[in-house]
């Protein structure tokens, strides 16, 4: 084709008994490139397992009316836009290749670091007996930790383990947080037993 534009293209058949058949399809000429590029909605910290997507925006230019989005070379959305969750810590690829009249431009790839969340584990809920007393822990090793009453204000503990004698029904939550600012929670309820069981001995034997 000698100059840009639109052009329907049609195929005619005609068999030996002279009945005929034909096909049109259109073609499109572009006068200007697709160019890809696009953005993303998070310039803070990404962690594995957030439950707000990620949302990269196309921010083309030329003419376009085509697109393939790409994590890690794998087709994830043929959309204008993608919205990404990391489930996993790692280094992730995302590329967009864009079409006008399937002609490709050369594609846009940027590559997302997914920080790895800290463990907030505390474990089952308890059952204890009245005026025991009980120490919860989550690993150690991260940059932060904030043990309290769930729900409530107060801090009851800044390190890894907290040891507590509840009187009745009581929730904890711990919040810890990485290097990285990716935050991670668990609350547990201690079940209170007040039928504590009486040793007694028999001095009639």
């Amino acid at each position: 084709y000698s100059s840009f534009g639109e052009y329907n293209v049609t195929l005619k058949v005609k068999n030996t008994n002279g009945d005929q058949t034909s096909i049109t399809k259109k073609v499109i000429i572009s006068n200007i490139s697709p160019v890809s590029n696009f953005s993303m909605n998070s310039n803070d910290t990404i962690c594995a397992g957030d439950t707000t997507a990620v949302t990269f925006t196309n921010t083309n230019t030329g003419n376009v009316n085509e697109f393939k989005w790409f994590v890690n070379n794998y087709l994830e959305s043929q959309n204008p836009d993608l919205w990404y969750f990391f489930k996993s810590a790692g280094t992730y690829d995302v590329k967009l290749v864009s079409y006008y009249g399937g002609c490709p431009d050369t594609s846009d790839i940027k590559t997302i670091k997914v920080n790895p969340r800290p463990i907030a584990k505390i474990g089952n809920d308890l059952f204890i007996c009245k005026g025991d007393s009980v120490t919860l822990s989550v690993p150690g090793g991260e940059s932060f930790y904030e043990w309290k009453n769930y729900p409530g204000t107060t801090v009851l503990s800044s390190t890894n383990s907290l040891t507590v004698t509840p009187t009745n029904y009581s929730r904890y939550r711990i919040t810890v947080e990485n290097i990285y600012g990716c935050v991670a929670k668990d609350t547990i309820i201690i079940y209170i037993n007040t039928n504590k069981p009486v040793a007694q001995i028999d001095t009639q034997k």
